[in-house]
């Protein structure tokens, strides 16, 4: 019977990352989350050892995601990353799910591989 790995062997060492919340409507109630609020987190992931932050890349959520009858809509991820960049030093800054068709050709020929 042949031998077969399901992961490649790799030199990479595992990471731990944490997933900030980046909608309209999220986890502080009946108001926005605030760029304030991502700083934070992500600079307390930091300081707890985590090794990177994982921004979503949609446009909006609808049901199921949301509640019926509800719709609403997600910072920019990139942006955010790039702002997120200049608050910690060694996080690794990722978008979950990439629409990579919404950004214009030149930002995302620009953006540097992760």
């Amino acid at each position: 019977m042949t031998e077969w790995n399901r992961w490649p062997a790799s030199s990479r060492q595992l990471g731990i990352g944490v997933m900030v919340p980046i909608a309209e409507k999220s986890a502080f109630g009946s108001r926005p989350v605030r760029f304030a609020d991502m700083v934070e987190m992500a600079q307390t992931a930091e300081a707890a050892g985590y090794d990177a932050v994982w921004l979503a890349d949609h446009f909006l959520f609808r049901p199921p995601v949301a509640k019926e009858g509800d719709e609403y809509g997600l910072w920019e991820a990139w942006t955010c990353a790039a702002a997120l960049a200049q608050a910690t030093s060694r996080m690794a800054l990722h978008a979950l799910a990439a629409a990579v068709f919404a950004p214009s050709e030149t930002v995302t020929t620009l953006m540097p591989p992760s």
